[in-house]
């Protein structure tokens, strides 16, 4: 298959609709429960997937993006849910469950349609910002995919964690 917008728009469509099943109908009081041997919560690996779909995708093809900074405090963000930050610091997050997730549809809608108008013809040259894993905007781009398909595994866990059933199976 050819690797273009149509097929990227399925890719990323599908990871975060694996990821949102685990959550969606989680309660929110529960989403800042971190499950003895998990060692995560909801609420930070909603923020985690936010803040890496920002910086890959979004930031290493596109460069960074006035209207994301308008709408949502990346320090915040980053700070809170950013690569190495601990979990259980997510309860300091000033959004609501609601305000959260609207700001990641935010970020999943702004991807879609700047890949929609994506050249490429340069996945195969260097990021526009260093990448800790892709050294071509090819492989940043199925690296976030595949980043975010490795959370929704995650999600799974947590799920079952506080006590509900699995999500996976058939898309539904």
């Amino acid at each position: 298959m050819e690797r273009n917008a149509e097929y990227y728009q399925e890719q990323i469509e599908f990871a975060r609709h694996m990821a949102q099943r685990c959550w969606q109908d989680i309660p929110e009081d529960q989403w800042h429960e971190t499950p003895e041997g998990v060692g995560t919560n909801l609420t930070w690996q909603v923020g985690h997937l936010l803040i890496s779909q920002y910086f890959a995708p979004v930031v290493v093809l596109f460069g960074s993006q006035a209207a994301v900074k308008e709408r949502i405090s990346i320090k915040e963000y980053a700070s809170l849910f950013g690569l190495g930050s601990d979990p259980k610091n997510a309860t300091q997050f000033s959004k609501s469950v609601s305000e959260q997730l609207q700001d990641l549809a935010f970020m999943q809608d702004l991807t879609l349609g700047l890949l929609k108008e994506y050249d490429y013809s340069k996945l195969s040259e260097p990021p526009l910002r260093e990448h800790p894993v892709g050294n071509t905007q090819g492989k940043c781009l199925d690296w976030s995919i595949q980043h975010e398909m490795w959370h929704a595994g995650q999600l799974a866990m947590l799920r079952k964690a506080l006590g509900y059933t699995s999500t996976f199976g058939p898309r539904g």
